[in-house]
């Protein structure tokens, strides 16, 4: 187990993170579903299916932490690679594990450009072709208890006076392709929860503030329009370097303009790209661990925060690690260490905080 320590300023282009309440270690039999189902929050992870059941520690350690699956495996290109070819089996089979182990199923995302099948840009009628999509594949998967509707939405730098970004959909649709969106799932699946999902709201750079801007005049049209949603994922994907952009005032006021619309907050895909703390492994962690803790205690005292994701568990299974951005890509060429576990499964520093972050939250 781990003290905290004041290593934070250890090494060139470390962080320097605010002093955190001392952390009590979770008990190893509280699980951190268990430790979130105690205060109203549902805990859960994005799952790989090729994992589970022929990698033991990666299936055992999903089982014993999450009360929510997310399978990425519904995103249209996936499924539907070829127009009218569907390939449902990959999804299929993570929803049934995770039905089969009492956790909650959620689709990411019905809707994301970069995943939208190339032929989708020449159909005759796209409106009927991307609500028949939505439809067929809500109807399909029943089981489903949360729909990521729509994911990345909005990108300011697009440079539209709405926010949008500049996708085929929009092109194609128009720009209430998310509402009719919206519409369709509800239809298809009226008791599942539906989520808008955005990404860079977590900090107070000035592309961050526009986002943030951009989501809250989204959910005010859509409230006049009674358009049909639920909740507002925050994807929540963290970075070492940007720490200091965080302003907990002014994230908490965000959450709340969100919560004032009486919707429901998830944190959809929570990690930490470590480029910018120590090499020195224990030195990271806590950095990285700092990270979680420090947003986490802001964003678990809003009440309407109830699902917390992280974007996978273990390092070996971190799309910060395959991705070929330079932003996050450590200098030192070290592998990244940006989850709860490290890559041989044991639990890290950033584990504890997560924990102890959930012991401290507001009942719900």
């Amino acid at each position: 187990m781990w003290t905290r320590r004041n290593v934070l300023s250890a090494a060139a282009g470390a962080c320097v993170l605010p002093a955190l309440a001392p952390l009590t270690p979770a008990r190893a039999d509280e699980s951190l579903g268990a430790l979130a189902a105690a205060k109203g929050i549902t805990y859960g992870s994005q799952i790989r299916g090729k994992w589970l059941g022929t990698n033991a520690a990666y299936t055992q350690m999903m089982e014993a932490e999450l009360r929510c699956a997310v399978s990425t495996q519904v995103m249209w290109d996936t499924i539907e690679p070829q127009q009218g070819n569907l390939k449902y089996d990959a999804a299929a089979m993570e929803f049934s594990w995770a039905k089969a182990h009492n956790m909650a199923a959620y689709g990411h995302a019905l809707l994301w450009e970069p995943h939208v099948p190339r032929w989708f840009g020449n159909v005759a009628d796209p409106k009927k072709v991307l609500v028949d999509h939505i439809t067929a594949t809500c109807k399909r998967f029943p089981e489903v208890d949360t729909w990521y509707v729509v994911n990345e939405g909005i990108r300011p730098k697009d440079g539209r006076d709405d926010g949008l970004r500049t996708s085929v959909f929009l092109d194609t649709v128009g720009p209430d392709y998310m509402e009719i969106a919206f519409h369709a799932a509800r239809e298809a699946a009226p008791h599942a929860k539906l989520l808008y999902n955005e990404t860079q709201t977590e900090y107070s750079s000035p592309a961050y503030l526009q986002t943030r801007k951009y989501v809250l005049e989204m959910l005010d049209g859509f409230a006049k329009r009674n358009v049909p949603i639920d909740a507002v994922g925050l994807q929540s994907h963290l970075s070492v370097r940007q720490s200091h952009n965080f302003k907990a005032n002014l994230f908490a006021e965000f959450l709340k303009e969100i919560s004032d619309h009486g919707l429901e907050i998830y944190l959809t895909e929570l990690d930490v790209s470590d480029v910018g703390a120590p090499g020195d492994i224990a030195q990271r962690d806590t950095v990285v661990a700092s990270t979680y803790r420090t947003y986490l205690d802001v964003a678990l005292q809003n009440t309407s925060v109830k699902t917390l994701i992280t974007w996978g568990l273990t390092d070996a299974d971190s799309w910060i690690s395959r991705v070929q951005e330079s932003k996050f890509r450590r200098p030192d060429g070290l592998t990244p260490r940006p989850l709860l576990y490290d890559a041989k499964y044991v639990r890290k520093p950033a584990y504890e905080a997560v924990a102890q972050a959930l012991i401290n939250a507001t009942p719900r």
